[in-house]
C-alpha cells in the first residue's frame, strides 16, 4: 500500500502503477533482456512503451528505433 498525493491525478497513477510496472516487469523479470539481446513490442500503449523504455535501459540495442516510436506513439497518446 502507498500514499498517493491527491494533487495527482488518479488517471496518471493508474498509468504508472500498472502499466509502467507490466511493461518493465515483463522485460526485466520475465523476459530477463540483458545487454546485447534483441526485443520486440507488439502494441505501443502504456505497457508497450514501457517495456521498449526497460529494453533500452537493459541495452537491447534498439535505443534508435525505441525513441523514434515512443515519439510517435506519445503524440498519439497525449495530444
Amino acid at each position: 500500500m502507498v500514499t498517493v498525493d491527491p494533487r495527482i491525478p488518479l488517471d496518471l497513477v493508474a498509468l504508472i502503477g500498472c502499466a509502467a510496472a507490466t511493461g518493465v516487469g515483463a522485460v526485466r523479470d520475465t523476459a530477463r533482456v540483458r545487454t546485447g539481446e534483441s526485443m520486440a513490442v507488439v502494441g505501443c500503449g502504456g505497457v508497450g512503451v514501457s517495456a521498449l523504455h526497460a529494453g533500452a535501459l537493459a541495452g537491447d540495442g534498439a535505443a534508435g528505433l525505441t525513441g523514434q516510436v515512443i515519439e510517435v506513439g506519445a503524440g498519439l497518446v497525449y495530444r
